[in-house]
């Protein structure tokens, strides 16, 4: 948890118990305990994504795409994929093609689906190779084949 959010809520905890109000006290300390965790290797993560580390990119997509460790954003999770993707990183590239052919954090865009999906199938990873095969059978975003 950042110091800063921990220092207010403290100071809360401390007004509520002067007040005498013990129970909102305890939900308090239950939010405390159940607040996740802001590692020292997410900040990690985070300022190696920031210098362009393309693992450490894909790694803060994730968490954004799962909401593990940061609330759930794919808008977020998008822009730290296609910055992975952008580097060469083939789960990254194939994530990103899923999220444009389903419009999740990003607008619907079946042409740019088939381009992640096909970079990504280009070094292997057999499900875009599965999804760029069904767009083509279906002439989504790409000519009908």
């Amino acid at each position: 948890m950042p110091a800063a959010y921990r220092e207010t809520i403290f100071r809360a905890g401390r007004f509520l118990r002067e007040k005498g109000v013990f129970g909102l006290v305890v939900l308090l300390g239950f939010a405390i305990w159940t607040f996740p965790a802001w590692s020292a290797d997410l900040t990690e993560m985070v300022e190696k994504a920031n210098k362009g580390e393309a693992e450490a990119q894909f790694g803060l997509a994730e968490k954004y795409r799962k909401g593990e460790d940061l609330p759930k954003n794919d808008a977020e999770a998008a822009k730290w994929y296609r910055k992975a993707g952008e580097q060469g990183v083939a789960d990254a590239q194939a994530t990103l093609g899923q999220m444009y052919r389903e419009g999740e954090g990003v607008p619907k865009d079946d042409a740019e689906a088939a381009k992640w999906y096909r970079k990504a199938g280009e070094q292997g990873v057999p499900d875009a190779q599965a999804s760029l095969g069904q767009m083509y059978r279906k002439g989504e975003g790409v000519p009908k084949d």
